[in-house]
């Protein structure tokens, strides 16, 4: 986060910029889409807070809890840990998505081709702009 002052003769203005894209390394022929906050669930409840970067090939999570990147390895067969502090699923991966609009908040339902379901939630924010990242129509 960077923090602006902006100054001027009848008051003072403070801008906060969030920083959009993650950096995260990427592959040849790679690009970054955008990254966003969301809790990364699992059907029986677990959960990990962090932020998510989808590119157009990949989707890189980085999760805020302590010892969160080893629970998600065993968690899913299909994550792998190849950049530090992150787990990377392919987008290959990925057959299905559902996205749900609730009392309880906005959420992408994602199924793969092992049968895996994970669940990005965004609580209360939209959900619009990850679906559309994640290239799933």
């Amino acid at each position: 986060m960077k923090i602006y002052f902006v100054y001027l003769s009848t008051y003072i203005t403070i801008h906060i910029v969030m920083v959009a894209l993650i950096k995260v390394p990427l592959i040849k022929n790679e690009t970054g889409i955008d990254s966003w906050d969301l809790y990364y669930t699992f059907p029986d409840g677990l959960n990990f807070f962090g932020i998510i970067t989808i590119t157009n090939k990949r989707i890189f999570f980085e999760t805020m809890v302590k010892g969160g990147v080893e629970a998600l390895l065993i968690a899913s067969a299909v994550f792998t840990n190849h950049v530090p502090n992150n787990v990377v699923l392919s987008k290959k991966h990925i057959k299905k998505i559902e996205t749900i609009k609730d009392v309880s908040g906005n959420k992408a339902v994602i199924t793969l081709d092992n049968g895996e379901i994970h669940i990005l939630d965004r609580k209360m924010l939209a959900i619009d702009r990850i679906i559309e990242a994640l290239g799933i129509k």
